[in-house]
């Protein structure tokens, strides 16, 4: 049984963690914890130090510092949630999502906290070293599709993997799928999710209230224009 250290910032966030404790306790082993990134950091250092985990949950709202926080300071891969205090969850989602490049966390909607275990079970099954890219046929001549692929293909060897490139999910292997906001979205168990924006798009507010949307339908996320990252993320889990 896989065990997990679930890390919440505040008391405040119950109606938010007591359903996804009960989801996670018959299928995993679960430390929980309420500590705050900015007033508890020594005491989240040590639980993060002792390692006796396979991965991290953190959810907090507002600024939600704390799964970026376990990101920089543990190798194990870190899921986060935004709890929406303010904003429908965009403020925390943001900064979630938006990490820098290796220092990964995969954005989950508290709503669809199922796709945590499902994924974990797809990446249990296939056990491959190679990774399916997709690009629909509507965004592969998208103006960063192409770049973000090389920029993939050169950090994948440097991470001893293989990727491929088609225009569907590949049922045998995990997969990375690049989004556009426009796309009509389904969520598929073995996939990690990257939106893939214009610069015109990433420099417009409107955008990031609809990938918030997206998240709602379910998997996995990570930031924009960032497949680099859910490489790193998905190369923890295998």
């Amino acid at each position: 049984m896989r065990s997990v250290l679930v890390l919440f910032g505040s008391e405040s966030d119950e109606y938010i963690y007591t359903d996804i404790l009960e989801y996670l306790k018959p299928n995993f082993k679960v430390n929980f914890k309420v500590l705050s990134v900015h007033r508890d950091s020594s005491k989240i250092l040590e639980l993060l130090k002792e390692d006796d985990f396979d991965f991290v949950l953190a959810g907090a709202g507002l600024g939600a510092a704390l799964p970026g926080f376990c990101a920089a300071h543990t190798e194990k891969p870190v899921f986060g949630i935004p709890v929406p205090n303010c904003f429908g969850g965009l403020d925390a989602f943001l900064s979630i999502i938006q990490m820098p490049f290796e220092v990964p966390v995969g954005a989950l909607s508290p709503k669809s906290i199922s796709s945590l275990s499902s994924l974990l079970d797809e990446v249990d099954s296939k056990k491959s070293r190679v990774v399916n890219i997709v690009l629909s046929p509507d965004i592969e001549n998208h103006e960063y599709a192409n770049q973000e692929y090389s920029l993939l293909a050169d950090y994948a060897l440097t991470l001893g993997i293989e990727i491929k490139r088609s225009s569907s999910v590949d049922e045998e292997l995990m997969n990375i799928i690049l989004v556009h906001t426009d796309d009509s979205h389904k969520v598929s168990n073995n996939a990690l999710y990257v939106p893939l924006l214009t610069k015109s798009e990433k420099n417009s507010p409107a955008f990031s209230i609809r990938l918030l949307n997206l998240i709602d339908y379910g998997g996995v996320w990570f930031g924009v224009n960032s497949p680099r990252n859910a490489l790193k993320f998905l190369n923890k889990l295998l």
